[in-house]
């Protein structure tokens, strides 16, 4: 900065003296063009110097800071992350203190022990009494092919609306067949025989395999399908896992299949008898609150409230 205004000091007076100098020359005579040349140095000086003050005022004048923006509020505290964790689990698991959805669940313990059993010792058992190997393996086919009419066809009836109200009831029908089904196969020594009991057998358990979901449904609602499914299933599964060593072990105790087979068709009669007797005692309760209700309308109400679908 002070070297640019020594420089134009020293230029301003090197121009004053080409005018001194100029006007020597003029009063000796010199022409008009050396005057104009002289002028125009004269205004190239005093633009340069407008230009060295802009720059410096430029550089001298202050910058805008940058405003960052607010930081983000983010909870950080780790009680109160938990507190939402369980809030929302609270939400998503409710209905696992449902009554109804208890009542379910224990039944739903008993029907798991009691299909796995059958469906492994059916081939063995028709072996034992006499059944050869190429029709005690068709046995399976048939089961099979059973299952899946069962299936569909439970599932396209159920599904009519002027039955939608019967589900529960045709769900706990399909468990007493399966049931009595079981109870009656040890009497059974014939191919023939078999195999009537393997498109019965077949058949029911397709059809309570289409119900699960829609009982569930109805149950836990639509909203809460998927955790209640996973659940169901969850219960589903340990049962059927340890009924066919079970079984094995009084076929090894008892020496033939009579007791596996009742064992079976025990716990489908007993995880139908768990949903018919919860129906029954909930209707019971409803004809005394309606009986009831002109000497405690109030009452009533708060127990009509609690009855489900079972």
């Amino acid at each position: 900065m002070a070297e640019c205004i020594l420089f134009s000091n020293k230029l301003t007076e090197t121009v004053l003296g080409e005018i001194k100098r100029s006007e020597a020359k003029l009063t000796n005579g010199s022409t008009i063009e050396d005057m104009k040349l002289i002028e125009s140095m004269i205004l190239s000086s005093k633009a340069d110097k407008t230009d060295v003050k802009t720059e410096d005022s430029g550089l001298s004048k202050p910058k805008p800071e940058a405003v960052s923006p607010p930081p983000a509020l983010v909870n950080t505290n780790p009680s109160s992350r938990s507190r939402c964790f369980c809030l929302e689990s609270t939400k998503e698991y409710g209905f696992l203190v449902m009554p109804d959805f208890l009542i379910l669940s224990v039944s739903f313990l008993f029907l798991a022990y009691g299909c796995s059993a059958p469906v492994v010792y059916l081939v063995p058992y028709a072996l034992s009494v006499g059944v050869d190997h190429q029709h005690a393996a068709f046995l399976m086919s048939i089961f099979g092919v059973s299952g899946i009419v069962g299936n569909i066809t439970f599932g396209w009836v159920t599904d009519r609306k002027c039955l939608k109200k019967y589900r529960m009831l045709s769900f706990m029908v399909a468990l007493g067949f399966e049931g009595l089904c079981c109870m009656f196969a040890p009497l059974l020594h014939s191919f023939s025989l078999l195999a009537l009991f393997a498109v019965l057998y077949g058949y029911f358990d397709g059809a309570y395999v289409a119900l699960i979901p829609v009982v569930t449904s109805d149950i836990v609602g639509s909203t809460h399908l998927t955790s209640g499914l996973g659940v169901v299933y969850f219960l589903h599964a340990i049962p059927y896992l340890i009924s066919p060593p079970i079984g094995g072990w009084l076929v090894d105790r008892t020496g033939d299949y009579a007791a596996t087979f009742l064992l079976s068709g025990a716990c489908f009669l007993l995880s139908s008898a768990v949903l018919i007797s919860t129906m029954l005692v909930r209707r019971c309760r409803r004809s005394k609150c309606s009986s009831a209700a002109h000497l405690d309308p109030n009452g009533c109400a708060s127990v009509a409230a609690q009855q489900g679908i079972i």
